[in-house]
């Protein structure tokens, strides 16, 4: 059960960047005069560098990370995980 409550707001804040970032590709589109091609690109830009992003910064958090968040197991910094 707290496991679950974990990864339910895991993935509400893993989420909540890319709601944010709609607001904020339509504030910049208007302040700094952008296209809606330039626009679209940021929001293209977030979309696709999310997934490495999250890929190496979490390998890099549990390879140097507090060990007692990695699922109680020790964590091996070794690329790819295994």
């Amino acid at each position: 059960m707290e496991a679950d409550f974990t990864a339910n707001v895991a993935d509400l804040l893993d989420f909540f960047d890319f709601f944010l970032i709609g607001y904020v590709a339509a504030a910049l589109t208007k302040q700094w005069s952008l296209t809606y091609l330039e626009g679209g690109a940021i929001l293209l830009a977030s979309g696709i560098g999310a997934p490495p992003g999250a890929f190496f910064w979490g390998w890099l958090g549990d390879a140097s990370g507090d060990e007692r968040c990695s699922s109680g197991r020790r964590s091996r910094s070794r690329w790819p995980p295994a």
